[in-house]
């Protein structure tokens, strides 16, 4: 996350993806100085880099020194300084990484995006809504997994609490050489297991090369839904409908008590899967897991159901092929 630094008073100030400086109320860094404009100068982030416009201010903006002539744009970089209405009222950009989603509770609490364009409510240990960017919108998805827009300023409530969500203009970057950028449907998800599964690795194998995850408590969660959608491929099973599993029975399989804690624990797991694709550089992480409701057999209630987001997957066990691999009962370890 971006962040300008007072030189002198050492005040830090998160930059959202277009931050007005001045003396107005509209402004995200309101200077209480007689020598700055009411709407004196914008920090915009452009894609590839933070780009600093004077809003033709009377007393000027100055960049490492420099005054900027009227209405002037110039990008900036990490140790930039920048001065409003005074060469001496100096800040400093000591981070430029791109914008990242945010919301601000009814009492001020600042919660701030996990990766990039992907964030969780009211915090990533319990979320309740997941805020994310799909084809160059905002969307919220909640634990049923329903999806609607969202957009910069709205207003969301979880459990009496109110949240104003901050959100990045979209902007789809150059992509460097050296940066991995990945839809979900490009890789090949390689489960690996050794024989009493208490060791599971995960790699995302693609046509560049293949990145090994860091292995986590979440990447079980995956496996018991990558099992699952292996299993009905072999029956035959219509990829539409492939892999879905009640969330009940899912619990099952990682032994997690179906309970309100036991499912919150889950949505966890979800929530640490993606956040863990989106940093491998998958575009699309929020897809690795999908959920709908449906109609349980037994009854005409609704029932929450899970799966995973691809059917590119192999599933290695030592002495066993990839294709010679299913579920292995209900997932619990003596």
């Amino acid at each position: 996350m971006a962040v300008l630094m007072h030189r002198e008073v050492g005040d830090r100030h998160l930059l959202f993806s277009e931050h007005l400086i001045g003396r107005g109320v509209r402004c995200q860094l309101r200077i209480d100085n007689p020598l700055v404009s009411s709407a004196h100068a914008q920090l915009c982030w452009r894609g590839t880099g933070w780009e600093i416009h004077d809003l033709d201010s009377r007393n000027g903006t100055f960049v490492d020194g420099r005054r900027l002539a009227a209405n002037e744009r110039v990008t900036i970089a990490a140790g930039a300084t920048v001065a409003f209405g005074a060469a001496w009222n100096v800040f400093e950009l000591i981070d430029d990484s791109p914008p990242m989603a945010r919301a601000v509770s009814g009492q001020g609490v600042i919660q701030e995006g996990q990766a990039r364009h992907l964030l969780a409510l009211p915090h990533p240990g319990a979320p309740v809504l997941t805020i994310f960017e799909h084809h160059g919108q905002w969307l919220v998805e909640d634990k049923d997994g329903t999806r609607r827009p969202v957009t910069e300023g709205e207003v969301l409530a979880i459990d009496g609490e109110t949240w104003t969500l901050h959100l990045p203009v979209i902007v789809d970057p150059t992509q460097r050489n050296d940066q991995v950028r990945l839809l979900l449907r490009d890789p090949v998800l390689r489960f690996t297991v050794n024989p009493n599964e208490e060791h599971i690795r995960m790699t995302l194998v693609h046509a560049a090369g293949s990145i090994e995850l860091t292995p986590r408590v979440h990447i079980e969660v995956l496996l018991r839904l990558a099992e699952a959608r292996w299993d009905d491929r072999q029956r035959a099973i219509a990829e539409d409908e492939a892999g879905w599993l009640y969330v009940s029975d899912l619990l099952a399989k990682l032994c997690i008590p179906d309970d309100a804690v036991g499912r919150n624990l889950l949505y966890q797991h979800i929530y640490q899967a993606r956040q863990q694709l989106a940093h491998a550089g998958v575009v699309d992480a929020v897809e690795i897991v999908q959920r709908r409701n449906t109609i349980a057999t037994e009854g005409a209630r609704r029932i929450n159901q899970i799966r995973l987001g691809t059917g590119r997957i192999e599933i290695e066990r030592p002495g066993r092929s990839a294709q010679a691999t299913g579920t292995r009962g209900n997932g619990c370890r003596p």
